[in-house]
């Protein structure tokens, strides 16, 4: 009797951290050229900015299989698989409504900032750090400030041996 995999199993456990900045064409032209050309108008200068942490825990099954569809050619290899994944969201900074102003005044006799805007956060406070020995901590950050749940769908297809094609959704 040959023996087969039944399933293949799989666990991780992945940090991600996401960050972006957006630059408008106002800031490069600022630096390059002065701000004479932006006489008598106001431009925003400042870049918006995210940043986004998370943990990911994962389950992962896999399973091989063959489909003879003739006897003369050989067999096309399929595996299908799933994650199932519980994520932790651990900290957030966006600054989208950000806006930081400059007005140059006709003939440059003055020029004027404004800063105005939120930003917002999320993340674990100090009051999870203090008077709290190691176990707390972990606890306190396992807990997050989000929590979600995620599957991927995926197959592999190799129907000759130098071929081989993928499909997932996340």
């Amino acid at each position: 009797v040959k023996r087969k995999k039944m399933l293949e199993l799989g666990f991780g456990i992945r940090e991600h951290v996401h960050t972006a900045f957006h630059f408008n064409r106002e800031l490069p032209e600022l630096l390059l050229k002065g701000n004479k050309q932006f006489e008598n108008q106001t431009i925003d200068i400042l870049p918006k900015f995210q940043l986004m942490q998370y943990t990911d825990y994962s389950v992962v099954a896999a399973k091989s299989f063959s489909i003879h569809l003739n006897k003369k050619a050989k067999p096309i290899w399929i595996k299908p698989a799933v994650r199932l994944r519980y994520l932790v969201g651990n900290a957030n900074i966006t600054m989208e409504d950000m806006q930081l102003s400059l007005y140059t005044a006709p003939e440059g006799r003055y020029i004027e900032t404004t800063l105005k805007g939120n930003v917002l956060t999320s993340g674990l406070s100090t009051d999870a750090y203090q008077n709290k020995n190691g176990a707390d901590i972990t606890r306190s950050f396992l807990k997050g400030n989000g929590r979600g749940f995620a599957m991927d769908l995926g197959a592999t297809v190799q129907p000759i041996e130098l071929l081989e094609a993928t499909i997932s959704v996340f």
